[in-house]
């Protein structure tokens, strides 16, 4: 009897070991592929930055030559769309959005960011509390950078502004 449950012991510590096993190869394929799909968001980021560049580049020109240009379709909206890591401060949060923007972006934006994230709750005259307190924030804290009126990018460790960058899709207005 005891050869019989030394045998099912054994059998389940093989079993246990081999999803272990398991477990660990299907945790590292995610990492890859989470790593992986990072990139193509950073890569897409700084396509739509180059075309948006290039866009404006040749809005200027033609205005400037007078020039009539093809019409363009406005884009259609598209959803506003962040990944950050429940709790954190506001500062973390906005640390994050602007990590994944690679751009400075407005408070009000930033205000409706966190509104939208659920990090901000409202109250007060059409949300004018939580843009003090975002902008509060964001001037106190040395991981931001004042670019211009109401305005912040976030500042690398070299103390330049980082270039990370993931697409974010932002409604256009109607």
């Amino acid at each position: 009897m005891m050869a019989r449950m030394d045998d099912f012991a054994t059998r389940v510590e093989a079993q246990v070991s081999d999803l272990g096993a398991d477990d660990s190869r299907l945790a590292a394929e995610e990492e890859e592929v989470n790593r992986r799909a990072e990139d193509i968001r950073r890569q897409r980021a700084e396509l739509r930055g180059r075309i948006a560049d290039l866009a404006h580049t040749l809005d200027v020109y033609r205005n400037v030559m007078g020039i009539q240009g093809p019409r363009r379709e406005p884009e259609a909206p598209q959803a506003v769309s962040y990944t950050v890591r429940r709790g954190g401060t506001i500062a973390d949060v906005v640390q994050s959005i602007l990590e994944q923007r690679g751009s400075p972006m407005q408070v009000s934006d930033l205000v409706e960011a966190l509104h939208a994230l659920g990090k901000l709750h409202g109250g007060g005259e059409a949300g004018r509390g939580d843009y003090g307190t975002v902008y509060r924030t964001l001037t106190r804290d040395r991981r931001f950078e004042k670019t211009g009126r109401g305005e912040f990018r976030l500042v690398g460790a070299s103390g330049r502004p980082a270039t990370l960058g993931l697409a974010i899709e932002r409604e256009q207005p109607s």
